[in-house]
């Protein structure tokens, strides 16, 4: 059962500005001892697990910055394991030596992606491939893709797709390959686009370039509509692109 467990921080400047192998590092602790298998939160893009900062805002009534952390979860019972360690063991967040305190109790969102079961992600995917022609989604976080060690910012309907794949296939039910098997990502095409480049700070040494914004995507055939919809519904919780476990490629789908 996929799902996105929202962590809101009351953060100082240093928390505001902090890079995020730093950040990454904090959480990466948090993750100790959910998995037999090691740590699942080390940045493997197969892990079944993103994270990225959802909203940034100023509380007036404290006069301090809360920031909304979000982790889509493709593996369930780590994300319910992560969610019971951090409301019932209550540990502390520290950054860099940085004490940061918790402005609410650990949720899952409420929304309809907040914790859905992959059946239910089976019938929205046959719906929305019945009614809609396109998905429209928004990079919250900076998104790029790796190749061969290079860097690319260039996106295209199957690059977005195949990146989706690569990293749930593990985690889906069989029933989930007649969504996908029929998909010919080559044939979908941009109806619109509105990105714009930006630059994050990854490490204090390292600058990383990424894109963030909008963009629409439509199945002319009615035989990719099914799988393009499941795509777009698993990337909430997989990301898109590269570092998604560090905090890039954060993914919301506009329904």
């Amino acid at each position: 059962m996929p799902q996105i467990i929202a962590v809101v921080l009351e953060c100082d400047e240093f928390a505001l500005s902090a890079p995020l192998s730093t950040w990454h590092g904090m959480w990466s602790k948090l993750f100790n001892g959910l998995s037999p298998e090691g740590n699942p939160f080390h940045g493997s893009e197969k892990s079944g697990i993103s994270a990225g900062i959802a909203g940034s805002m100023r509380n007036f009534a404290s006069g301090k910055h809360e920031m909304r952390w979000e982790f889509g979860f493709l593996d369930d019972s780590l994300g319910s394991a992560f969610l019971m360690k951090l409301r019932d063991e209550e540990p502390e967040f520290i950054l860099s030596r940085n004490p940061l305190k918790l402005r609410r109790k650990p949720f899952r969102r409420r929304d309809r992606f907040g914790s859905v079961s992959f059946a239910d992600l089976c019938c929205l995917a046959d719906e929305f491939a019945s009614t809609k022609q396109a998905v429209d989604l928004q990079f919250v976080s900076p998104m790029q893709f790796r190749r061969s060690g290079r860097r690319s910012l260039s996106v295209e309907p199957d690059r977005l797709f195949d990146s989706v794949l690569n990293k749930c296939e593990r985690f889906l039910p069989p029933e989930a390959g007649k969504f996908i098997s029929n998909l010919d990502a080559r044939k979908l095409r941009i109806d619109d686009i509105d990105l714009k480049g930006v630059e994050i700070k990854y490490r204090p040494d390292l600058t990383e370039k990424g894109v963030v914004g909008k963009i629409r995507i439509i199945a002319d055939r009615k035989e990719d509509r099914q799988g393009m919809h499941f795509l777009a519904l698993m990337a909430v919780y997989s990301g898109i692109g590269a570092k998604t476990a560090m905090g890039m490629g954060k993914v919301d789908l506009k329904i």
